[in-house]
C-alpha cells in the first residue's frame, strides 16, 4: 500500500490502491497465474481473492471503489439508552462518564453502554464539554 505525507500525518492514497488492484487483475487475465499477479504487483494472495468476486461481478471498475462497512454494521446506541444517559446527566450533573456507564449497568443488570459512547452521547446533547 503506498502512505502518502499530508499535515505531517500518513493517509491512504486509494487512488495508487486502486490502480495496484487493476495491474493485479490485469496481469492475472493475461497470464493466468495468480502467483506472477501477486509476486509482480506485491499484493497478497488474500487481497486477490478478496476483490476477485467485486472483479467477476463488475470488472476494472469495481476495483476502484472500497466499500464502507458502516450501512452493513452500523453501531449506534439505542435512542431509549440515549435517553437514560441524558436523564442521568440532567438529574445527577456531577456524575462522570464512568459512574453513568455503572449505573446503566445496575439498572439493567448487564453493561449496555461504555463510559467513552457515554461521554458521545453527553457532548452530541451539550451535556459534556470536550476537554482541549
Amino acid at each position: 500500500m503506498h502512505k502518502s505525507k499530508t499535515n505531517n500525518s500518513i493517509s491512504y492514497n486509494s487512488n495508487l490502491a486502486a490502480q495496484r488492484r487493476c495491474k493485479l487483475f490485469t496481469i492475472w487475465e493475461k497470464t493466468g497465474s495468480i502467483q506472477k499477479a501477486c509476486t509482480e504487483t506485491q499484493m497478497s494472495r488474500s487481497t486477490f481473492y478478496y476483490w476477485k468476486e467485486r472483479f467477476e461481478e463488475g470488472g476494472y471498475s469495481a476495483l476502484e471503489v472500497e466499500r464502507s462497512h458502516a450501512p452493513i454494521n452500523p453501531h449506534r446506541t439505542e435512542p431509549a439508552i440515549e435517553a437514560e444517559v441524558i436523564g442521568l446527566k440532567k438529574a445527577h450533573p456531577h456524575m462522570g462518564k464512568a459512574q453513568i456507564s455503572r449505573k446503566l449497568e445496575e439498572v439493567h443488570g448487564k453493561p449496555v453502554i461504555s463510559p467513552n459512547t457515554v461521554r458521545r452521547v453527553l457532548v452530541d446533547a451539550n451535556l459534556w464539554e470536550p476537554s482541549l
